[in-house]
């Protein structure tokens, strides 16, 4: 079962989750690709299972938060999360499992920390920018054929806290 979720996790890197077949999976792992639905039902639940590290992997990265904007690009670890949770509020039955949210907390914590903002303040602000990470790494195309400025995007998005902390 470890040998499939490991193999789930090192190919979402590099692809996305609708083209990732059972077969391809199991073939990383060097099983029957049977065992998927043995061990997990399908494909879905596989994915399912895999989320809260892909989430935990995602935040690892994050490190210092914003530092993603600074250097101005997503992480493939960022992007596979993004894709991730996507992929699995369409296809998963009960969509994105429900787990511990690390980006969302360390968004919530540093932000507090940085605007000394409240706590509903912080969630909002969090939430908007997930959102605004979660479009970018999924749909960049969707946005704009020109490369995205990550880090204007999030400028303008901690300037318009700023200034709203300080009403």
């Amino acid at each position: 079962m470890a040998l499939l979720q490991d193999a789930a996790v090192e190919l979402l890197l590099n692809n996305q989750p609708e083209t990732l077949t059972v077969r391809d999976i199991a073939s990383r792992a060097g099983v029957a690709y049977r065992y998927i639905p043995d061990y997990f039902g399908g494909k879905a639940e596989l994915f399912a299972s895999i989320y809260p590290r892909v989430a935990q992997e995602a935040a690892s990265v994050l490190g210092i938060p914003f530092a993603a904007a600074e250097a101005n690009f997503l992480s493939p670890q960022i992007i596979r999360h993004a894709r991730l949770a996507i992929w699995l509020s369409s296809n998963h039955p009960k969509g994105v499992p429900l787990t511990e949210r690390p980006i969302q907390r360390q968004l919530e914590q540093s932000l507090r920390q940085h605007f000394e903002i409240d706590d509903a303040t912080a969630h909002l602000v969090s939430e908007r920018l997930i959102a605004l990470v979660l479009v970018l790494a999924a749909f960049p195309d969707a946005i704009t054929a020109e490369p995205i400025d990550l880090r204007a995007h999030v400028a303008l998005e901690l300037n318009m806290l700023a200034a709203y902390a300080q009403r």
